[in-house]
Protein backbone atom coordinates (compact mmCIF):
# COMPACT_ATOMS: atom_id res chain seq x y z
CA UNK A 1 0.00 0.00 0.00
CA UNK A 2 2.33 2.12 0.87
CA UNK A 3 4.60 1.60 -2.44
CA UNK A 4 1.42 2.61 -4.49
CA UNK A 5 0.98 5.90 -2.42
CA UNK A 6 4.86 6.48 -2.98
CA UNK A 7 4.22 6.27 -6.86
CA UNK A 8 0.81 8.09 -6.63
CA UNK A 9 2.87 10.83 -4.89
CA UNK A 10 5.58 10.60 -7.69
CA UNK A 11 3.08 11.34 -10.24
CA UNK A 12 2.24 14.13 -8.53
CA UNK A 13 5.31 16.06 -7.59
CA UNK A 14 8.76 16.87 -8.61
CA UNK A 15 11.40 14.52 -7.84
CA UNK A 16 13.06 16.86 -5.71
CA UNK A 17 9.76 16.41 -2.98
CA UNK A 18 9.20 12.93 -3.74
CA UNK A 19 12.92 11.93 -2.48
CA UNK A 20 12.96 14.86 0.47
CA UNK A 21 9.64 13.35 1.77
CA UNK A 22 10.79 9.55 1.17
CA UNK A 23 13.78 10.67 3.46
CA UNK A 24 11.76 11.92 6.04
CA UNK A 25 9.67 8.98 6.38
CA UNK A 26 12.97 6.54 6.16
CA UNK A 27 14.10 8.71 9.11
CA UNK A 28 11.17 7.83 11.07
CA UNK A 29 10.79 4.55 10.00
CA UNK A 30 14.42 3.82 10.97
CA UNK A 31 13.53 5.41 14.75
CA UNK A 32 10.59 3.69 14.80
CA UNK A 33 12.66 0.46 14.04
CA UNK A 34 14.83 0.97 16.83
CA UNK A 35 11.88 1.47 19.42
CA UNK A 36 10.79 -1.91 18.30
CA UNK A 37 7.46 -0.49 17.33
CA UNK A 38 7.55 -2.02 14.25
CA UNK A 39 9.69 -5.05 12.62
CA UNK A 40 10.36 -4.48 8.97
CA UNK A 41 11.01 -1.30 6.79
CA UNK A 42 8.05 -0.81 4.56
CA UNK A 43 10.17 1.53 2.14
CA UNK A 44 11.94 -1.50 1.01
CA UNK A 45 11.28 -1.59 -2.49
CA UNK A 46 10.42 2.40 -2.87
CA UNK A 47 13.45 3.92 -5.02
CA UNK A 48 14.40 7.39 -5.01
CA UNK A 49 13.79 9.51 -8.20
CA UNK A 50 16.08 10.59 -10.90
CA UNK A 51 16.30 14.14 -10.40
CA UNK A 52 16.33 16.11 -13.77
CA UNK A 53 19.32 17.63 -14.53
CA UNK A 54 20.32 21.52 -13.15
CA UNK A 55 19.87 23.59 -16.99
CA UNK A 56 20.54 26.62 -14.84
CA UNK A 57 23.51 29.08 -16.42
CA UNK A 58 25.13 31.41 -14.73
CA UNK A 59 25.38 34.81 -16.47
CA UNK A 60 28.33 35.50 -18.37
CA UNK A 61 30.62 38.38 -17.24
CA UNK A 62 29.34 40.70 -20.21
CA UNK A 63 26.21 40.08 -18.89
CA UNK A 64 27.12 40.56 -15.64
CA UNK A 65 28.73 43.70 -16.08
CA UNK A 66 25.60 44.88 -18.59
CA UNK A 67 23.54 44.88 -14.88
CA UNK A 68 25.91 46.67 -13.23
CA UNK A 69 25.72 49.69 -15.90
CA UNK A 70 21.98 49.58 -15.78
CA UNK A 71 21.27 53.37 -14.91
CA UNK A 72 17.47 53.31 -14.67
CA UNK A 73 17.19 51.07 -11.44
CA UNK A 74 17.82 52.84 -8.02
CA UNK A 75 20.74 52.00 -6.13
CA UNK A 76 18.48 50.82 -3.41
CA UNK A 77 17.35 47.62 -6.34
CA UNK A 78 20.81 47.46 -7.58
CA UNK A 79 22.66 46.99 -4.09
CA UNK A 80 21.21 43.37 -3.19
CA UNK A 81 22.13 42.24 -6.51
CA UNK A 82 25.80 43.34 -5.94
CA UNK A 83 25.55 41.72 -2.44
CA UNK A 84 24.48 38.29 -3.86
CA UNK A 85 27.11 38.71 -6.55
CA UNK A 86 30.30 39.55 -4.70
CA UNK A 87 29.82 37.60 -1.54
CA UNK A 88 28.22 34.27 -3.25
CA UNK A 89 25.96 34.22 -0.55
CA UNK A 90 22.40 32.65 -0.64
CA UNK A 91 19.69 35.06 -0.93
CA UNK A 92 17.93 34.41 2.48
CA UNK A 93 20.99 35.64 4.32
CA UNK A 94 21.56 38.44 2.42
CA UNK A 95 17.71 39.66 2.66
CA UNK A 96 18.04 38.74 6.49
CA UNK A 97 21.02 41.17 7.36
CA UNK A 98 20.14 43.67 10.03
CA UNK A 99 21.94 46.94 8.99
CA UNK A 100 23.71 47.13 12.49
CA UNK A 101 25.06 44.08 12.07
CA UNK A 102 27.21 45.19 8.86
CA UNK A 103 31.01 46.30 9.30
CA UNK A 104 31.16 48.69 6.10
CA UNK A 105 35.26 49.25 7.22
CA UNK A 106 35.55 45.44 6.63
CA UNK A 107 32.98 44.90 4.04
CA UNK A 108 31.89 42.13 5.88
CA UNK A 109 27.94 41.19 7.88
CA UNK A 110 27.13 39.19 10.84
CA UNK A 111 24.35 36.69 9.04
CA UNK A 112 22.50 33.33 10.25
CA UNK A 113 23.43 30.70 7.91
CA UNK A 114 22.00 27.92 7.49
CA UNK A 115 21.52 25.58 10.44
CA UNK A 116 21.50 28.60 12.60
CA UNK A 117 24.97 29.34 13.36
CA UNK A 118 26.18 32.78 13.10
CA UNK A 119 28.74 33.62 10.24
Amino acid sequence: MLTELAAARAGEMDADTVNRELSVVRKAIGWWLRQGWIGADPTLGIERRPSPPDRTKALSLVQVAAVWRLNDVSLRDRTPWRLLYESAARAEEVLCLNVENLFTADKRGRIKAKGGATE
